[in-house]
């Protein structure tokens, strides 16, 4: 099987992978309250900035790591591969720098706990590291019954179980493709766990539907054939369903359709990229996804909690927040991700998996 991936095609992959990355800042800006050891501070909102932050970060960026997933497996399943030397390239791309950043985080956690000063960043058992018991140290690396010490690298280590199985999910689609493709949707709109080990729902779902896409050869110059008016119709009465049942049994049916639908919307709009005057730029940007990825979300996280400490009560300023850590955490962790590439570029390519620069 062939899945032909040209020069355009490819750039507008990058585009739509930093679209998603930026979209996973923003789900990690959102948050109801701040924990501090001594207390927890609500972030207060007001009503139309609630709703605000419940769009971005809830309803559009939910198609952020479903899109990940689907462009992982079309990746992957676009030409033949070996299951040996699929495992053996995922080891490093993945699995070592899910063991370097956990392992980073774990050592932090355990030198700033341990000074008095700092103590009051780390109210969480999950950061209390001198405390741990097996059962922490297992879930720290492993995320057995809690996300990794590093959450969002949930993400990396679902991708790896799924790359291991690759093979397996393709035969089980070629075999029954109806019936897998009723089930595995089926447990997503239900919110129905997988139930198996290291193994979302949601990750299994739309992995399996990246290799649909291959399958029956959908492109982007199938996409392009859709009207913009239907496109962006279709995707907003989605978005919008999803938005107005939140709280509701039926919710996590439109959660569903909404991230499916603002995947391929993505991939949609991703049509407009080559004409960009600033596709250069951007592509230079996108070369820095993973890294960002992997940089943002625990700086994110104490950077937030020290803003509410020097802004307790302005609530202009703890509304701000939501924008303005995005709008500094996503240059930093680029230009941390430059000074390592010039400072200690093997050591670079090691964390972020000997990507290509």
């Amino acid at each position: 099987m062939a899945y032909d991936i040209g020069k355009e095609e490819s750039e507008r992959i990058q585009f739509m992978k930093l679209v998603f990355c930026i979209m996973v800042v923003f789900i990690h800006s959102y948050t109801a309250e701040v924990n501090f050891a001594d207390t927890v501070v609500t972030a207060e909102k007001s009503p139309w900035m609630g709703m605000v932050q419940l769009i971005v970060s809830k309803v559009i960026s939910g198609c952020a790591v479903p899109g990940f997933f689907t462009m992982s497996a079309v990746l992957l399943y676009r030409k033949g591969f070996s299951w040996r030397d699929n495992v053996k390239r995922k080891i490093q791309t993945l699995l070592v720098p899910y063991f370097i950043l956990n392992t980073f985080w774990i050592a932090f956690f355990y030198a700033a706990s341990s000074i008095k000063a700092l103590g009051i960043f780390f109210s969480s058992s999950l950061f209390r590291v001198p405390q741990w018991g097996i059962k922490e140290w297992l879930d720290a690396y492993l995320g057995i019954t809690r996300d990794p010490v590093l959450y969002p690298l949930w993400f990396v280590r679902d991708l790896f179980v799924l790359n291991m199985a690759a093979r397996v999910l393709k035969l089980v689609i070629d075999r029954i493709p109806k019936i897998w493709f009723v089930f595995i949707m089926s447990t997503l709109a239900l919110n129905i766990d997988s139930g198996m080990f290291f193994l979302s729902t949601q990750a299994l779902a739309f992995f399996s539907l990246g290799y649909y896409i291959v399958k029956y050869g959908l492109t982007f110059s199938d996409l392009d054939k859709v009207p913009a008016a239907v496109a962006a119709f279709l995707y907003a009465a989605l978005a919008m369903a999803n938005y107005l049942t939140i709280g509701m049994a039926v919710h996590t049916v439109f959660c569903a359709l909404s991230d499916i639908a603002g995947v391929f919307f993505c991939a949609w709009a991703s049509r407009y990229f080559p004409g960009m005057g600033c596709k250069s730029k951007l592509l230079w940007v996108s070369k820095y996804n993973f890294s960002i990825y992997l940089f943002h979300e625990l700086n994110l996280s104490i950077l937030r909690k020290i803003w509410f400490k020097m802004f307790p009560a302005d609530i202009f300023l703890q509304e701000a927040s939501y924008f303005l850590l995005p709008l500094f955490i996503i240059p930093s962790c680029i230009l941390l991700s430059r000074i390592m590439e010039m400072a200690v570029p093997g050591l670079y390519r090691t964390v972020t998996g000997g990507r290509k620069q």
